[in-house]
């Protein structure tokens, strides 16, 4: 049974580590949202996303 909330995603990021610190050449972004009403919407949303996924990983190699 399909459930109304929750999608299919994957996000793929090209980095290195130079001097101790993280730099993000590219980012491939994935979904499979189902039927969508507004894609600006889907769009912001997954970008936003993928920007506090980076913030993350930034901090948990840098504290």
């Amino acid at each position: 049974m399909a459930s109304p909330f929750g999608t299919e995603t994957a996000v793929v990021a090209e980095v290195s580590i130079e001097n101790g610190q993280v730099k993000v050449h590219d980012i491939w972004q994935a979904i499979d949202p189902g039927s969508i009403v507004n894609p600006a919407i889907v769009e912001a949303q997954v970008n936003g996303a993928v920007a506090l996924l980076m913030m993350h990983t930034k901090r948990s190699i840098n504290p």
